[in-house]
């Protein structure tokens, strides 16, 4: 079942992780998912959210639309999310979309920070 680890807290910076038993973060997965991701940006003003996606292949629609909306959100607030940890399959999936032009990728945690 997918979750998120809260990895490091700060005034700035807030670096949360997305585990899942799989590589593919689906239906059953968005719910929780999403809701965890939302407690996580209302509770932590950060200026600076850190998404690590390591080891996630494919994410389903609904979560690449909450991970939309949610980035839209923070940069009309003045703040700014960036997902990092991409496997390839992911980023080219993005990439596809055209997401990259939405979502800031990085490849690493530190390169995201």
């Amino acid at each position: 079942m997918g979750a998120i680890d809260i990895v490091e807290s700060s005034a700035e910076m807030l670096v949360l992780q997305v585990k899942t038993d799989g590589t593919v973060l689906d239906a059953a997965d968005v719910r929780r998912v999403t809701d965890e991701l939302n407690r996580s940006l209302n509770q932590h003003p950060a200026s600076v959210v850190v998404v690590d996606l390591s080891g996630i292949v494919c994410l389903s629609s609904s979560v690449l639309s909450e991970l939309v909306r949610s980035s839209l959100e923070m940069k009309r607030s003045g703040r700014a999310m960036r997902l990092c940890c991409l496997t390839p399959e992911l980023l080219t999936e993005l990439r596809i979309m055209r997401l990259d032009t939405i979502l800031n990728l990085f490849e690493t945690q530190d390169d995201a920070r």
